[in-house]
């Protein structure tokens, strides 16, 4: 599993790493057709963006046009995931 994480600050990204670490993922910086899953902060649109999306996002639909299977989710859908395992 390998996650990208758009920080919003809920959480550290120390404290980030060391849950994906712990249940055997991978950290990037970017998106690529390797990554799984973007984390996006929950407040991650920002309306003084164009369109309201990072470019994370932006290459994350993109690459899901493409037929990657990649889901873009919530920090807080993702602190529930990994809090569940």
């Amino acid at each position: 599993m390998t996650l990208c994480l758009r920080h919003s600050g809920q959480t550290s990204h120390h404290c980030e790493f060391l849950l994906v670490a712990n249940l055997g993922g991978i950290l990037s910086d970017g998106v690529s057709k390797n990554t799984n899953y973007l984390v996006l902060g929950n407040t991650a649109y920002c309306a003084n963006i164009k369109d309201g999306k990072s470019s994370k996002f932006k290459k994350a639909e993109q690459l899901i046009l493409k037929g990657q299977d990649l889901q873009i989710i919530s920090e807080n859908t993702f602190l529930t995931m990994v809090t569940e395992k």
